[in-house]
């Protein structure tokens, strides 16, 4: 469909660019009337006789056209000088007022800020525990254990000079043994083989008491040998040295003092070796706190 506009726009009048100023009032332009005609094309087809047929319809439409001139002048209508109210002549402004004096504000004063230095936090390491031996304790109960060899042995050497019978009476007899090197060697070799096998087991346990106080026992079946040799050393010749060390081999006191010395070592070792036991059960307390604080890491007190 096309739309066809058909009309005749009338000749625009000529324009006159100047006023009179004698007119008070200028009649505007007369609007224009234009009609405007739209022809619609409308095509029909016709199946049966296979033809086209187009038909045009006119529609009419009547629009005003004003004329732009007309509209300038509307819009610049002259206005007669007798119609404009006088202007007023302008009045003296009023001096300004004095400004009002500034009100101080509060002055904020805040400290001045030091800067505070780094500290380093030092944290101490878990000490390794330090595992506690029973050596101390093995010397102190070798005292005791020697101080009971020496009563019985003393005792037995009593009995032994009761039954044999001396010369002297029993009781000088017994004091002049008492003050020679038999009665105090074995003594002195007691004491040194309890402390020195107490040396060595330590923490251990009641069984190397009862194994090397055979060792203890012969060592001071030894030492009553010797002992008994330096207290006859002055009376003898170097001839009857070897006689005199042969008759004590099977001496009663010789024999009683190894068995003494033995059975003592057996029975105080097992109260050394009953602290050793508790000793190493604090040591391996010791050493699991140890091992937990090296888990747990470094702590920071508040």
């Amino acid at each position: 469909m096309s739309d066809t506009t058909r009309g005749n726009e009338p000749d625009e009048a000529p324009r006159d660019d100047t006023f009179e100023a004698s007119s008070t009032e200028q009649t505007p332009a007369e609007p224009e009337v234009v009609e405007t005609v739209v022809v619609d094309e409308v095509v029909v087809e016709d199946t049966a006789a296979g033809t086209v047929v187009v038909e045009e319809t006119a529609v009419s439409s009547t629009e005003t056209v004003r004329d732009p001139l007309a509209e300038a002048v509307e819009r610049h209508a002259y206005v007669s000088p007798s119609t404009i109210a006088p202007i007023a002549s302008p009045e003296p402004e009023a001096p300004p007022a004095p400004a009002a004096a500034p009100v101080a504000e509060p002055v904020t004063t805040y400290p001045a800020y030091t800067a505070t230095p780094q500290q380093a936090i030092y944290v101490q390491a878990p000490v390794p525990p330090k595992a506690k031996g029973n050596r101390a304790f093995g010397v102190v109960v070798g005292l005791v254990a020697s101080v009971v060899f020496a009563a019985l042995y003393a005792l037995a050497a009593y009995v032994v000079m009761s039954l044999r019978g001396t010369t002297n009476p029993i009781e000088q007899a017994f004091a002049e043994f008492v003050g020679q090197p038999v009665f105090w060697v074995p003594i002195i070799f007691f004491f040194l083989a309890f402390i020195l096998l107490a040396a060595i087991v330590n923490r251990g346990g009641w069984w190397p008491y009862a194994i090397f106080g055979l060792l203890v026992g012969a060592v001071v079946y030894l030492s009553y040998v010797g002992g008994a040799l330096l207290s006859v050393a002055w009376r003898i010749t170097p001839a009857d040295v070897s006689i005199f060390v042969s008759q004590q081999w099977l001496a009663p006191l010789a024999i009683l003092a190894g068995v003494f010395a033995r059975e003592v070592t057996v029975w105080f070792g097992a109260w050394v070796a009953s602290r050793g036991r508790k000793v190493s059960q604090r040591n391996r307390e010791a050493l699991e706190e140890y091992d937990r604080q090296l888990a747990a890491g470094p702590q920071f007190s508040a």
